[in-house]
């Protein structure tokens, strides 16, 4: 099967549906632009930034890809083309450790409560990663 092939067909494998190449432009205008700012908290918006990650504009891809997880020793915040070796997913889809070790899921609303991202978003987030999370 050719990698477009593998593309359409699916980035994320199960039923997560279609999706093609997306650019950190979409999940950082979609996504991350909504993460550093002062409407939910701004945790990633100023220093000190939450657990060390600075989602702003210019600054979030240095951050995230091939960058270790503060809240996961060993894991990268994004591997690029591996949803399962990206802790980024599993913040935000609350896939984290039982033992609350991993912390909670992200992100986080003004009264410090999972406040889920849309299909959309996390479909953005998802093809971003599995198209190889390119800048």
């Amino acid at each position: 099967m050719s990698l477009l092939a593998l593309l359409v067909a699916g980035c994320g494998g199960g039923n997560d549906g279609p999706c093609t190449t997306t650019s950190m432009e979409t999940v950082q205008s979609q996504v991350f632009d909504g993460c550093s700012t002062s409407a939910n908290g701004g945790c990633h918006a100023a220093a000190p930034f939450g657990a060390n990650l600075d989602l702003a504009r210019g600054m979030a891809y240095g951050y995230l890809v091939h960058a270790p997880s503060n809240s996961s020793p060993g894991s990268w915040r994004v591997e690029p083309g591996d949803l399962k070796s990206s802790f980024l997913w599993r913040k935000l889809t609350d896939s984290l450790a039982s033992d609350a070790s991993e912390g909670v899921p992200m992100p986080r609303d003004n009264a410090d409560e999972w406040a889920p991202l849309s299909q959309s978003q996390l479909d953005a987030v998802r093809c971003w990663i599995t198209s190889g999370a390119n800048p």
